[in-house]
């Protein structure tokens, strides 16, 4: 007799990305991902531009979900709830999934990065020719020698 866990064909889409200073209301439904156990998960590309204090924390009043961090190469960096952690500047992905197959709802997904005093950026966000990005200065902006904001 030969036993398997169910299979699922999945076409993910890309989640739009996260701001280092960020709050996003999304649902978990059957249209996003499932990881091998069946539960719903959805992944979201993270920038951070300087190393800094990074708080993360994600919350749902109809199924318990939790949040973990990877590193750019795959590595988890953490997963709970809530994350308070210090980390280095670079490309991360935020996995927001349920805890149990068969658990869905709306979540909401909260970042805040500090950045470390007296730290300049030294990565840039490149853009193509005709291209353009919109954004906001925020508290976690690259910081000029004078203390103004820029990205």
């Amino acid at each position: 007799m030969f036993l398997s866990a169910p299979v699922w064909s999945q076409n993910c889409a890309p989640s739009p990305p996260l701001r280092p200073i960020d709050s996003i209301s999304e649902s978990l439904d059957d249209a996003h991902c499932r990881l091998s156990d069946g539960s719903l998960f959805t992944t979201y590309s993270l920038t951070l531009p300087v190393t800094g204090r990074l708080q993360l924390s994600v919350a749902s009043d109809e199924f318990p979900v939790t949040a973990a961090l990877r590193d750019s190469s795959g590595r988890k960096v953490e997963a709970a709830q809530s994350i308070d952690k210090t980390i280095e500047r670079g490309e991360y992905t935020v996995i927001v999934n349920a805890q149990n197959p068969g658990q869905s709802g709306r979540f909401t997904l909260n970042t805040t990065l500090t950045p470390e005093p007296n730290t300049m950026c030294r990565s840039i966000t490149r853009i193509g020719l005709n291209q353009t990005r919109s954004g906001r200065l925020a508290d976690s902006s690259c910081r000029l020698p004078d203390n103004n904001p820029y990205e």
